[in-house]
């Protein structure tokens, strides 16, 4: 469902911003921006606990 969501995402972002967009999609995949989001978490949660 997440991956369907970034693909439209995806869709509606390259078809408004065109090759910059396109340059933002091939370094920042999916997978990369969900590893950050989940050391992001994993940061916060050991701020809040210490």
């Amino acid at each position: 469902m997440l991956v369907c969501a970034s693909k439209a995402l995806t869709t509606i972002f390259t078809s408004a911003r065109g090759h910059a967009m396109t340059t933002f999609n091939r370094i920042f995949t999916t997978e990369r921006l969900l590893q950050i989001i989940v050391i992001l978490a994993a940061t916060v949660a050991m701020k809040l606990m210490g």
